[in-house]
């Protein structure tokens, strides 16, 4: 299998199951940040890396459509590496994300 094929097949093994549950948008936001491996840079409820900025609260400091724009710019982190670009999310997904980034 051709890399690229591999890790589209990956993404979506991993983000189908999380976009297909139901729920509030809240927890359909923490099971997008587990599914996309956020926490493998990020905090999140004290859990995860701190390659990155720590999520607690960035629904707070940004708007949906600033968590897309953000996100969409694939800013480097702390070691150069760069966040994936999600195009594959919907706005209803940054919707969710932002409210699961609201909460404490």
């Amino acid at each position: 299998m051709k890399p690229a094929l591999s890790f589209f097949c990956l993404f979506f093994a991993l983000i189908m199951p999380a976009l297909a549950a139901g729920g509030s948008s809240v927890q359909r936001g923490r099971e997008l940040i587990d599914a996309l491996g956020c926490k493998s840079c990020h905090s999140y409820q004290r859990n995860g890396a701190v390659r990155a900025p720590a999520l607690d609260g960035a629904g707070k400091r940004y708007s949906w459509k600033g968590l897309r724009k953000l996100v969409s710019r694939n800013p480097p982190g702390k070691d150069g590496l760069r966040m994936p670009g999600y195009r594959a999310l919907t706005a209803t997904d940054y919707k969710a994300l932002d409210r699961a980034l609201s909460q404490r």
